[in-house]
């Protein structure tokens, strides 16, 4: 995870989108 959150890009942004919208779904 510290590798991913080095860089932080749109695809960072949506994936953190994503498993949001899934949490907030379910």
């Amino acid at each position: 995870m510290s590798k991913k959150r080095k860089r932080h890009t749109a695809k960072f942004k949506f994936e953190v989108a994503l498993e949001a919208i899934k949490e907030e779904t379910t």
